[in-house]
């Protein structure tokens, strides 16, 4: 807008500038010119950071669902109820990698806001996951890592809808 209005009235003063000294016109309609282009360059910079942040924020939202594809083992003899503990420890640890490294890449990128909007559990769900044994009780530690992931996957999903909107 600022630029818009200061070659208007460059525009319009054309005859005073002339007078005034030759090269005075030109060199203000280059000078108006290049703090335009300098405001283009800023704002398409500022698209092109948000773009790739969105995409970053897609591609960690859909590499923690991927935790919920995983395929555990059933302990043998258990009587269906539970998973072969190193499996589950296994997950438990890419879980607590992915969020730690969610959490600092959010913070990085949105501020501390961000990353304790991620790991708030203030909606936290404490459902069975997994299979049940005969007495239908269900793998704790698997349902506790599952309840965890499906509420770090809500808060950034808040955060991805938040974002695609504002910045």
């Amino acid at each position: 807008m600022v630029c818009a209005v200061a070659a208007l009235f460059i525009l319009e003063t054309e005859t005073w500038f002339r007078r005034q000294a030759r090269h005075l016109f030109i060199v203000s309609i280059l000078t108006v010119t290049t703090i335009y282009m300098g405001f283009v360059a800023y704002a398409v910079a500022h698209v092109i950071g948000r773009q790739e942040k969105q995409a970053k924020l897609r591609e960690i939202y859909v590499s923690g669902n991927l935790f919920k594809c995983r395929v555990l083992s059933i302990r043998p003899g258990d009587n269906g109820g539970n998973y072969e503990p190193q499996d589950v420890k296994r997950l438990e640890h890419d879980v607590d990698v992915w969020r730690k490294t969610t959490t600092v890449w959010l913070n990085g990128n949105f501020g501390p806001a961000a990353s304790v909007r991620f790991l708030e559990v203030a909606n936290f769900s404490n459902l069975c996951w997994g299979p049940r044994d005969k007495d239908m009780i269900c793998d704790t530690q698997y349902g506790q890592i599952m309840n965890r992931l499906t509420n770090d996957l809500r808060n950034l999903s808040s955060i991805l809808e938040s974002t695609a909107y504002n910045d």
